[in-house]
């Protein structure tokens, strides 16, 4: 679409061909890429150009990736996946999973939780957990190191995105 809000266009066409099921789209933080889920990770060029896939689940059942968050210095993608969790719900069955944004060096953060967010710095994140039965807020290192509780409202913390 220009900027005067015409000629919308798809940029996302070519991923796993669900008609509609592109979804939770992220810019970059040059705002030259979006990456997207499709089942899978993918990345695009703002124009449409260039669509690349990161990941491959393979449609496994329980399996699922969501909320992508680029990093501040734009070399990583930090996402939820679900990982057998029969209910697919990342909230019960999410680990945060990071890959750079080149699709190279896929792995397990080691934190159990949904909605990452970076820091400004791309040193530490914030996520959602209900791994002490309340959904509440964390902070952690990008790494999995160093998790901390930041609130303890139960049932009104949802999200750690910031607004």
């Amino acid at each position: 679409m220009n900027a005067a809000g015409t000629r919308p266009r798809n940029i996302t066409a070519g991923g796993r061909g669900h008609p509609n099921h592109a979804t939770q789209p992220a810019w970059s933080p040059s705002g030259s890429k979006i990456v997207f889920v499709d089942d899978d990770l993918f990345v695009v060029n703002a124009d449409g150009s260039g669509l690349k896939q990161l990941t491959d689940i393979a449609r496994t059942p329980g399996v699922g990736n969501y909320a992508p968050a680029w990093s501040p210095d734009g070399k990583t993608i930090m996402f939820v996946r679900t990982t057998g969790d029969k209910t697919g719900d990342p909230f019960i069955g999410g680990e945060l999973w990071a890959i750079n944004s080149d699709g190279s060096r896929l792995r397990p953060v080691g934190v159990a939780g949904t909605d990452p967010d970076w820091s400004p710095d791309s040193l530490r994140l914030t996520f959602a957990s209900n791994r002490n039965g309340n959904l509440d807020i964390y902070v952690t290192n990008a790494d999995g190191s160093g998790q901390r509780r930041l609130a303890d409202r139960p049932r009104t913390a949802t999200s750690s995105r910031r607004s």
